[in-house]
C-alpha cells in the first residue's frame, strides 16, 4: 500500500539534472542541464503556499511539494510540470529508509 503511494502518483515531471561547468572567468558553476531531460512518472505534487511581493504587488511565487520514489533532483535542477518551468527551492530531502519507503521530497517554485 505505502509503496503504491510513492510510485503511483498522477503527475509526471521532467527533471533537468544538475551539471557543473565553468563560467567565462573560470569559476565553477552548477546549473540545470537542459540537454539531458529525465522523465519521472508517478509523482505527487501538492500546493504548499503562494507569496506576493508587497512592494509592487505584481509578483507572486507559487510553491509546491513534490513526492516521488526517485528523481535526479538537486537544488540546481529545473523541473517542468504541466507545461510550466519551476526552480527547485532548496536542497531536496532524500529519505533513505527501508527500500519500499525510500523517497525524495522537494519543493519547487514558480515566480511571476
Amino acid at each position: 500500500m505505502l509503496l503504491s503511494l510513492l510510485t503511483d502518483g498522477p503527475e509526471t515531471l521532467t527533471v533537468y539534472p544538475e551539471h557543473h561547468t565553468t563560467d567565462a572567468e573560470g569559476n565553477p558553476v552548477a546549473a540545470p542541464d537542459f540537454t539531458r531531460p529525465v522523465t519521472v512518472p508517478g509523482c505527487w505534487v501538492f500546493p504548499l503556499d503562494t507569496t506576493e511581493d508587497h512592494t509592487t504587488g505584481q509578483r507572486s511565487t507559487e510553491r509546491y511539494r513534490v513526492y516521488t520514489q526517485a528523481a535526479p533532483v538537486t537544488a540546481w535542477s529545473a523541473v517542468d510540470w504541466r507545461g510550466q518551468r519551476y526552480e527547485v527551492d532548496g536542497e531536496p530531502q532524500q529519505w533513505q529508509a527501508h527500500p519500499p519507503l525510500h523517497h525524495v521530497r522537494a519543493t519547487i517554485k514558480k515566480a511571476g
